[in-house]
C-alpha cells in the first residue's frame, strides 16, 4: 500500500532506536516465512535493511541462495541458521562480527556464521582435482553442517560442491576401524587422546 510505504520511508530514521534483540525477533519471524527472500528483497528496496545495519545487504544472488537452501531439507539443520549463514557469506569478518554483536545471536548461530566465513576464506584448499577422501575429510570435519551447506550453496564452484556433497553424504559418517589394542601396538599411549 502506498500509505504504508510512505510511513515507512518517513520513519526509517527511527529504526536505529529499536534494540537489536527486538529486530532479531522480527527478522527471525521473517525467516520463518515460506519465501523470506521476497520480504527481505522488499525491505532492501525500501532502505530498511541498510537502516537497521549498514552490513545488511541484499542481492539477487541471495534470493537464489535462499531458494536453493530449501532444497537441503534432508539435512536437519533448520532454516534460520542456514539463512543467517547465507547472509553472512558475502560479508567480511569485521562486518559479520558487527552484525553478531548488534543482533546478539546465540553462540551456535554465531559459530555457524564464523565457520561459514572461515570456510569461504579457505576455499582455495578445496579446488584441487582428485583430492584424496582423507584430505577432504580433514579439511571439512571441523566445520558445522550449517556452514558446509551455506558454502556449498553460495560458492557455486563445481569441485567444491562435489567435495562438500561427498563429505555430507558419506565421509562425515565414517568411523575409524582401529580398536584400542591396535592403537597401543602402534605406540599410541593410553588415555583421552586415544578416544579421539
Amino acid at each position: 500500500e502506498k500509505e504504508t510505504e510512505a510511513l515507512l520511508h518517513q520513519n526509517l530514521m527511527y529504526l536505529s532506536t529499536i534494540s537489536g534483540d527486538r529486530i532479531t525477533g522480527e527478522l527471525e519471524l521473517i525467516l520463518e516465512e515460506e519465501r523470506p527472500e521476497n520480504i527481505l528483497q522488499g525491505a532492501s528496496d525500501r532502505g530498511v535493511l541498510s537502516s537497521i545495519h549498514p552490513s545488511l545487504r541484499w542481492s539477487d544472488d541471495l534470493s537464489v541462495r535462499f531458494e536453493r537452501a530449501r532444497g537441503y531439507a534432508n539435512i536437519k539443520i533448520g532454516g534460520m541458521p542456514l539463512y543467517f549463514s547465507l547472509l553472512a557469506y558475502d560479508g567480511t569478518e569485521k562486518e559479520n562480527g558487527e552484525l553478531m554483536a548488534f543482533f546478539k545471536f546465540s553462540r551456535p548461530l554465531a559459530q555457524a556464521m564464523r565457520d561459514t566465513i572461515h570456510l569461504k576464506a579457505n576455499l582455495i584448499n578445496l579446488v584441487q582435482d582428485n583430492m584424496p577422501r582423507s584430505q577432504i575429510y580433514y579439511l571439512l570435519q571441523s566445520y558445522s553442517l550449517v556452514a558446509l551447506v551455506a558454502v556449498d550453496i553460495s560458492a557455486n564452484i563445481s569441485i567444491v560442491h562435489k567435495y562438500i556433497q561427498l563429505f555430507l553424504t558419506e565421509l562425515r559418517h565414517v568411523r575409524g576401524a582401529l580398536k584400542g589394542e591396535e592403537l597401543l601396538r602402534l605406540g599410541i599411549k593410553s588415555g583421552p587422546a586415544m578416544r579421539e
